[in-house]
């Protein structure tokens, strides 16, 4: 038939394109996220989920 194709191809550079570190988040008084690292490399794909009213978006 035709060529194959291989849908989970690594990036050929792993470099961070994003990174956060040591990042809090308080509503309120109230501290939601204590600590956040993240690093978001090149080729990757980040979606963040919650449940529907939690402003996401903000």
């Amino acid at each position: 038939m035709g060529q194959s194709k291989k849908l989970n191809k690594q990036p050929s550079s792993l470099s961070p394109l994003v990174q956060l570190a040591g990042i809090r988040k308080c509503f309120d008084g109230k501290e939601v996220i204590p600590q956040l690292d993240l690093t978001i490399n090149n080729g990757e794909f980040l979606t963040l989920l919650g449940p529907s009213g939690l402003a996401l978006y903000s």
